[in-house]
């Protein structure tokens, strides 16, 4: 169960971007009227209760060179190759172009039950690896090009806390 102001707070960074600056949580605190003491207090707590996993940087990949990407679409299943388990986290969790892994309920006029996000700087990128990874596996990984961006922004989740 989460307070008010531990609601207020995630709320808060839900919608907002943190600060690069030297002292990063001072407009944050401002904007939230309480001290930067007692707002970092406030996220030590969120992050105790994992509410919070982190603060970072999001890269704009297209600006860093990585244009491309695609969703690929993945049976499991049909994978031939040893440990299920370990080929995942070795080729999409342990990839940084990977910013997405997902496991999903497959239906049945689409088979797939693994689903990544790649970024790249190629389509010839992606398919190399999809090619190199998808070489045991019985059915072929449908990869999903992006045509055209139609959403994308921060989730906000201040009116669900």
């Amino acid at each position: 169960m989460l307070t008010d102001k531990e609601k207020k707070v995630a709320g808060y960074f839900s919608k907002n971007e943190l600060e690069i600056s030297p002292r990063p949580f001072t407009k944050a605190a401002a904007a939230l009227l309480m001290q930067e003491e007692e707002l970092i207090a406030i996220l030590n707590k969120l992050s105790q209760k994992k509410i919070i996993k982190n603060l970072r940087g999001v890269l704009n990949h297209k600006r860093a060179g990585y244009a491309k990407n695609a969703l690929i679409a993945w049976n499991m299943d049909g994978f031939t190759c040893g440990n299920k388990d370990e080929f995942i986290k070795k080729t999409f969790i342990d990839d940084d172009r990977i910013s997405h892994c997902y496991k999903r309920t497959p239906h049945k006029s689409f088979n797939y039950d693994t689903f990544t996000m790649m970024h790249a700087k190629s389509v010839k990128e992606i398919r190399n690896f999809v090619n190199e990874k998808g070489a045991g596996f019985r059915i072929k990984p449908a990869v999903l090009f992006t045509r055209k961006e139609l959403k994308k922004e921060m989730l906000s989740l201040g009116s669900l806390l």
